[in-house]
């Protein structure tokens, strides 16, 4: 079956049945009553698509209900109460991921890293695409160092007295904090032992504190810089899997694998995206960012798949993408391309064995094909022709083993 490559032929046929026939001078049909088809009506789907739209936004769910009337509009471009709703409702979403992005770098330059991710996931909610947002939840920033010292916090110490103490800079406190994945850089406790990484290019004032370069410990320059949910999302010693368990039912659980989730999906590492997001979503079927870059890394992976000539894969990643989205008019597109893409590859290799005289290699390709349209140029009899050859060939062997020799 080629899915809905024929969908045009067969409407064709319909219309040359319901409405063909030879054609009077007045231009009526003769021979019998000429039928009418009526089509959907424009307007009237998007209409539908405009009241759920509204209805979302008196519900106080903007994002849902921009998405209805862009679904309106691609129905009826035309459509001007949907035109208008929809730039409306855009223009406040950018306005309030604008409002979020900015108190994130706020909370981000004092330090305050968790309230600072906090407020960037909240713009992502309103604006998924808002670029700044996903470059600031995605930034690695890595610090060149192989050495440190650990440092026990004393009475009234703060990160960044501890930046000018060993590397003579206030302002180096952050590398300090995503080194030890805190939180927080305002928020530090007597008692508490951190790690003072040694930097590239920095003075660093140890006096005779021993340096460390314990494998395990230099490990953590690899973490992001939300660095304590990438210990929620991949596990750690210290947490159970029954504290996982309830930290999965938490807003911060959902955030984190969301937030990795985005860094996965910008290092095009799709599959690792996917999982991320999908466990969000057991979490939180409904949540918006999740959602939308769960489809997007499974648009990208079944791209992929395309690329690397994995067309049946690829043609099968986008009918689930088609049944997680009904309205992805590029997925339907892209399983015809990956289905006559195989039929045509494997066509082509048959004819090769074919015109090389490997027979029962050029029939393991075209049954290949027949497997999936039997009707693909004449393949079933391509297939016949050549078992035929094969037959010939044995009978000859035969005939030639069975004849006496003098």
């Amino acid at each position: 079956m080629r899915w809905n490559s024929r969908l045009p032929a067969v409407l064709i046929m319909l219309l040359s049945v319901t409405g063909a026939g030879c054609i009077t001078a007045d231009g009526k049909s003769a021979g019998y009553e000429q039928s009418v088809t009526t089509l959907p009506n424009p307007s009237g789907i998007a209409a539908r698509f405009v009241a759920r739209g509204a209805d979302l936004e008196v519900r106080k769910d903007p994002v849902r209900a921009l998405r209805e009337y862009r679904i309106a509009l691609s129905v009826d471009p035309e459509n001007e109460e949907a035109l208008e709703r929809a730039r409306l409702l855009e223009t406040a979403l950018n306005d309030k991921a604008d409002e979020h992005f900015l108190s994130g770098l706020e909370f981000h330059e004092q330090g305050r890293y968790e309230k600072a991710r906090r407020e960037f996931l909240r713009g992502l909610r309103l604006r998924p695409d808002h670029h700044k947002t996903v470059e600031m939840l995605v930034s690695r920033k890595r610090v060149p160092s192989t050495r440190y010292v650990l440092h026990a916090i004393a009475p009234g110490e703060t990160l960044s007295g501890l930046a000018f103490r060993y590397y003579e800079d206030f302002g180096k406190f952050p590398m300090i904090a995503k080194y030890n994945s805190l939180g927080d850089a305002t928020f530090i406790m007597a008692g508490q032992v951190i790690s003072i990484p040694e930097i590239e290019g920095l003075p660093f004032n140890t006096g005779d504190v021993e340096f460390r370069t314990d494998e395990g410990e230099a490990s953590r320059f690899g973490l992001w810089e939300w660095g304590a949910f990438e210990a929620a999302y991949y596990g750690t010693e210290d947490i159970t899997s029954e504290e996982a368990a309830r930290g999965l039912e938490e807003e911060d659980g959902i955030e984190g694998y969301i937030s990795n989730g985005i860094i996965l999906f910008n290092e095009k590492k799709y599959r690792q995206a996917i999982e991320a997001f999908d466990l969000a979503l057991k979490v939180k079927p409904d949540d918006d960012v999740a959602l939308e870059y769960a489809y997007k890394a499974r648009f990208q992976l079944a791209e992929n798949l395309l690329e690397r000539k994995e067309y049946l894969a690829a043609r099968d990643a986008f009918l689930d993408l088609l049944r997680i989205r009904e309205d992805c008019g590029k997925c339907n597109r892209y399983i015809l391309k990956s289905e006559e893409l195989y039929l045509e590859a494997h066509y082509r290799k048959g004819m090769q064995y074919y015109n090389q005289e490997k027979l029962h290699e050029a029939i393991g390709e075209w049954e290949r094909v027949r497997n999936v349209d039997p009707d693909y140029k004449r393949v079933d009899s391509l297939i016949e022709k050549a078992q035929r050859i094969l037959v010939r060939l044995e009978d000859l062997k035969r005939g030639r083993e069975q004849k006496p020799h003098f």
